[in-house]
């Protein structure tokens, strides 16, 4: 299975998302024949090589005529649904659309089937979308994660009169992902690049640790004092087992710390709860002595590197802390796998840990001990004793 990352430090759009799956190996002729599926004409795709402060990369175009009437979101829906697609990418687009439209229905106060795409609901937003999904599928993405996205700044004409950078629907499609602007003042994110990334990335922020084998780069119109450029990296988680006489896993994790000296302690169960919900992969907090001769707490967090600016804005906003330290980490762990056994008591999980063909552990999980000590009258040490006197798993 495939994991992909989007470099977007330069703005995303669905024009450049298209350039950079075609420059990753997309098949132009591929991507022709699927679009010809869909009930639409009058227009021609055009791709071409172009440069972009001395870095190469692809230029999409949807080259339309004049005389393509405006649609609503069930035209679109409608029209992809019956296509001869593979219902996978049918749904990708459907829902691409869905997200762009109920961020347009909430900016314009209006119900999702009464919203008028404009310029989303032309020919070449369509080809757009659609060509995201045959390429999503295409490269067997199972994991798309991206960067902080550039949205720039200033002001846009469009169907709706002059408006602020980044545009509403922009700002609206942003909700839990991480923005922010700079090097120019014109519009760097569309909403159709937003919808996209709202629909189908898994997290945002630092590299995820993978290895990567195909990149591919996609060109914006603009011209920028950075290159107007979106990355496209396409590769393999890199969570793979060591060399069989180890027999033993690597990833790599992000650390956050924060050292806390004013905050209510009743809080830290809430924050332990919401971090663990978040993703977090373990939590832990040892007392400090700070400055002034405070007493204090040292939380420190550990998560995949995609979920870094979710947690650190979750930490901000449920901590009294005004900042955090992160570090990149390489991790070895033993294999571990839960598995439910009939026992005594009924179904209990277990987490056995091996390293290659040798057994390291095998424990049942807390909370299913726990639960059968209120059930069954019984101490939880008891609970524990009588089901690690069970035969090991064969």
């Amino acid at each position: 299975m495939t994991l992909a990352y989007l470099d977007c430090s330069s703005g995303i759009a669905g024009d450049m998302l298209v350039a950079a799956m075609l420059d990753a190996g997309l098949p132009l002729a591929l991507l022709e024949r699927e679009l010809a599926k869909l009930p639409l004409g009058g227009y021609k795709l055009s791709v071409r090589e172009v440069e972009k402060h001395y870095f190469r990369a692809l230029h999409f175009t949807v080259e339309c005529d004049d005389h393509h009437p405006h649609r609503h979101y069930s035209d679109i829906r409608d029209m992809i649904m019956k296509t001869a697609w593979e219902v996978p990418v049918r749904e990708t687009a459907v829902a691409i659309f869905k997200t762009l439209g109920e961020a347009e229905a909430k900016v314009h106060g209006c119900a999702l089937e009464e919203v008028h795409f404009h310029e989303v609901g032309a020919v070449d937003s369509i080809i757009d979308i659609c060509s995201v999904a045959i390429g999503f599928h295409h490269f067997g993405i199972h994991a798309l994660y991206a960067s902080p996205v550039n949205v720039g700044s200033g002001e846009i004409l469009s169907a709706h009169g002059v408006m602020p950078v980044p545009a509403p629907a922009v700002i609206e499609l942003s909700r839990g992902i991480p923005i922010y602007s700079r090097h120019a003042e014109k519009e760097l994110a569309t909403p159709t690049g937003m919808a996209i990334l709202a629909t189908l990335a898994k997290g945002f922020g630092v590299l995820p640790a993978f290895t990567p084998h195909t990149i591919g780069c996609g060109a914006g119109t603009r011209d920028l004092p950075i290159p107007n450029i979106v990355r496209l990296m396409l590769g393999e988680e890199a969570s793979a087992a060591m060399p069989p006489d180890i027999g033993l896993l690597t990833d790599e994790v992000v650390e956050i710390e924060a050292d806390i000296d004013d905050m209510n302690p009743e809080w830290y169960g809430h924050i332990i709860a919401r971090l663990l919900e978040a993703g977090a992969l373990d939590v832990v907090m040892l007392p400090a002595f700070m400055k002034k001769n405070r007493s204090g707490t040292r939380l420190t967090i550990l998560i995949d590197p995609a979920q870094l600016m979710p947690v650190a804005r979750l930490i901000l906003q449920e901590t009294t802390t005004l900042g955090l330290r992160y570090r990149t980490m390489r991790r070895i762990m033993a294999k571990r796998e839960i598995i439910t056994r009939e026992t005594p008591f009924g179904a209990v999980r277990f987490k056995y840990a091996t390293m290659g063909d040798t057994l390291l552990s095998q424990k049942p999980e807390y909370e299913d001990c726990s639960r059968i000590a209120v059930e069954k009258g019984l101490s939880l040490k008891e609970v524990y004793a009588r089901l690690a006197a069970l035969p090991e798993k064969q």
